[in-house]
């Protein structure tokens, strides 16, 4: 298959010291919810990695029939969607982690159901009877990779719940539209999560959460690579330590993704007068700055000195007289030389 051996390296990098476990249990019984079999392309590595980890049993594939998620489409003002398409891709952040890519051939041999969801609009549930069967299936953890978050009765579906990655601190952002938020705010620190999802918003657990440096150019698709591929590991992680210390020791380290004072629900997508606001500022400052800037003319150049002697053990104003300037053409200069010895 093209591209293989790229992706068993990133695999066996993704698992690196959780290879092995030395708990005494029966290998841990995972689900998936899926859309189909397509995911974000950062979550095809940790599915990829699932299959090889001896001590995980990846058993089923939950499809969820979504209607809603066509309905609803993204809540997005105009001047955030002239922002995509005319300022943010213009950014170079290949490989996208949230581009969708399918995972067909990572899940070939595993079962796959399909569950609906009862009703429409946002809050719709799992029907109870596709919650009853995915509860007999007796899984021990199910990782929601779905558009839609599944939440309602089926987060109890499995013994430790349902895991899905959160991107950004969600004690303070909603996570939508992913990474704008920081950029907005000036945070200096972006952060992704792990979250053990409860029946209703406000209701997870955080089982792993890391900070990355907030992107200094305006692009929510620059601010996504750190913290979307660098969390890739979490997943594995935290079924390593659910399979070596169990339970208890998963729950002693999670703690609420909101505080209890917290009242005010968290900043969804920006509206168009707050996001032409941050538009005006950041072009005011990007104008200021060149208005500001002195003129200067940088010219690199290369010496070259040849000398049995190394220069360090020949410290002098003699030692430096005996380089030899390489000039260069007319508007163009040469700088960083890579030396090579035969």
């Amino acid at each position: 298959m093209p591209g293989a051996t790229g992706e068993t390296t990133g695999v066996s990098t993704l698992i690196g010291c959780f290879a092995i476990s030395a708990g005494v249990g029966p290998p841990l019984r995972v689900g998936v919810f899926m859309n189909g079999h397509s995911a974000p392309s950062y979550l095809r590595g940790v599915l990829a990695a699932l299959r090889r980890l001896p001590y995980v049993e990846l058993v089923l594939v939950i499809d969820v029939v979504d209607e809603a998620i066509q309905e609803l489409g993204p809540d997005e003002c105009l001047l955030l969607r002239i922002y995509r398409r005319r300022i943010d891709s213009r950014y170079d952040a290949e490989p996208d982690p949230l581009s969708p890519v399918d995972c067909s051939d990572v899940l070939v041999d595993v079962p796959t159901v399909t569950a609906r969801r009862a009703g429409g609009g946002a809050g719709a549930e799992l029907a109870t009877d596709d919650v009853a069967a995915i509860r007999d299936c007796r899984l021990d953890v199910i990782l929601d990779l779905g558009v839609r978050a599944v939440r309602g009765a089926a987060t109890s579906a499995a013994v430790c719940g349902v895991w899905r990655f959160h991107p950004g601190d969600s004690r303070r952002y909603s996570g939508q539209p992913p990474y704008l938020r920081e950029i907005i705010a000036s945070d200096p620190l972006s952060a992704v999560e792990l979250d053990r999802l409860g029946p209703g918003p406000g209701t997870d657990l955080v089982l792993c959460r890391a900070l990355f440096a907030t992107s200094p150019l305006p692009s929510m698709r620059l601010n996504r690579l750190g913290p979307l591929w660098g969390a890739q590991h979490f997943v594995v992680q935290k079924l390593w330590e659910l399979h070596q210390f169990g339970t208890g020791r998963l729950n002693e380290r999670s703690e609420p993704t909101a505080f209890p004072a917290m009242r005010r629900p968290l900043p969804g997508a920006p509206g168009n007068v707050e996001f032409g606001h941050w538009l005006m500022d950041r072009a005011t400052h990007g104008l200021w700055r060149r208005l500001r800037r002195k003129p200067s003319d940088v010219h690199w150049r290369v010496a070259v000195r040849r000398s049995r002697t190394p220069l360090y053990e020949e410290p002098g104003i003699s030692a430096l007289r005996t380089f030899r300037w390489l000039e260069s053409p007319r508007g163009h200069f040469w700088a960083d030389p890579f030396v090579v010895l035969h």
